[in-house]
Order: structure tokens, then sequence, then C-alpha cells
């Protein structure tokens, strides 16, 4: 736990993460350091075959977004670990991380699609984007600038 707890130190104070970020790491590291350690092994000496065990028992406990999350981690972790002089190697080198669902999204109801264009429009001319804009100057009718690069007022 040694190693971890440094290098949530140095998350906190060099890379000045937020306390929610914190939080996710140090669950995350905790979860990952307690499993080395009951098979007596330290992170610095965590292997590619360690760490792709270690995915594989979650693979079915977590969703597919929490599962990346976990490997992004332990990547962080390692990179720094090397960049520490720690270790010679990164084990999580190569690993890829679980496919995305892709989803499509959430279609509006009939009664949110009528609640939505119910609403007033801000606009002087309805157009709710350019409330409170004025039109620029040189810019025509049909949205033409001046050629000349002079200031024609619009009419």
């Amino acid at each position: 736990m040694e190693l971890v707890q440094r290098y949530l130190d140095h998350l906190r104070l060099e890379r000045n993460l937020t306390e929610n970020s914190l939080r996710a790491n140090r669950v995350d590291l905790s979860h990952y350091d307690l499993w080395l350690g009951q098979r007596s092994v330290d992170p610095s000496s965590a292997t590619r075959d360690h760490v792709h065990d270690y995915l594989a028992e979650l693979h079915d406990q977590l969703a597919a977004s929490s599962m990346a999350r976990r490997l992004s981690t332990l990547r962080s972790l390692h990179k720094w670990l090397v960049q520490v002089g720690i270790c010679s190697t990164d084990p999580t080198t190569g690993l890829r991380g679980p496919r995305q669902e892709k989803t499509l999204p959430r279609m509006l109801s009939v009664d949110e699609m009528i609640a939505l264009l119910s609403q007033p429009l801000a606009g002087a001319d309805g157009d709710p984007g350019l409330a409170g804009q004025r039109p620029s100057a040189g810019v025509g009718a049909h949205g033409a600038g001046d050629a000349g690069g002079g200031r024609e007022e619009v009419r």
C-alpha cells in the first residue's frame, strides 16, 4: 500500500487532481493493491499476466466503462512507477481496454416534445440563439460582407 499511497500523494500534490478523481483512483488502486497482496505481489513487481488476470476477474463484475477507467488508472500508476525509477518496465503496455458499447441517443417522448416546443423563443426574431446579439457591421441582408472592407450600415 506504500507505493499506492506515494502515487496518490503525487496525484494530489503534483497533478492537482480533484477530490472526486482522487477518490476514484484511491478506490481503484486499493482494490488492485489488495488483489496483488493476496498473491504476495507488490505493484512494483506486477507483471503483464498479473494485470491481465486482475482485469479478467473484474470482467463480469464491472461495466465496460468502469473496466476502461480501472485500466486507465493502472496504466497511470505503472507509468509513474517507471518514470520515478521504481520499475524498469510497464506491465500495462499493449493491454487493450474493453469495447465500449455504443448506444443511440434516447428519443424524446411526445409529452417532452410538446413541452419543448411550447417554450417561448427568446430572440426578437424568434431565434433563441440570437437573443441579445446585434448584427455585425458590414454584413448585408443575406450575410455577405462588404467586399471592399469598409463598413456599411445594415438597413
